[in-house]
């Protein structure tokens, strides 16, 4: 069985969230898989497309202190990602939706290195 389908985002936290290079990488904590919380990265390697809230992007960053995933889908070579992104020091929060097209999508069960 593949472990996305044994794995939860839902509510996880966005630890880091960026773009080098031709490269994405988002790390994760509190995703739940097998009942058990973990940290898990998602790496995209050679991304050939970002569309963030339906507008193409450059770049991906974290846009707030604080980020909380809605969803996360991940095929082959794609990944839907909704972020709850919140300031608390502002009380600013939004959500954003994104859709990564990538060469490769990974991901690791542990922190990101």
């Amino acid at each position: 069985m593949d472990i996305t389908e044994k794995i939860s985002f839902h509510e996880s936290t966005v630890r880091s969230f960026s773009k080098e290079d031709s490269s994405i990488k988002l790390e994760l904590e509190d995703v739940n898989y097998n009942a058990e919380k973990i940290k898990v990265c998602v790496n995209f390697t050679h991304v050939q497309n970002i569309i963030a809230d339906q507008s193409p992007q450059n770049y991906v960053s974290m846009e707030c202190p604080d980020g909380e995933v809605l969803t996360l889908e991940i095929t082959d070579r794609e990944a839907l990602l909704i972020i709850e992104w919140n300031n608390f020091s502002t009380k600013e929060s939004f959500i954003k939706s994104y859709k990564i097209t990538a060469d490769n999508i990974s991901l690791t069960k542990k922190d990101c290195t």
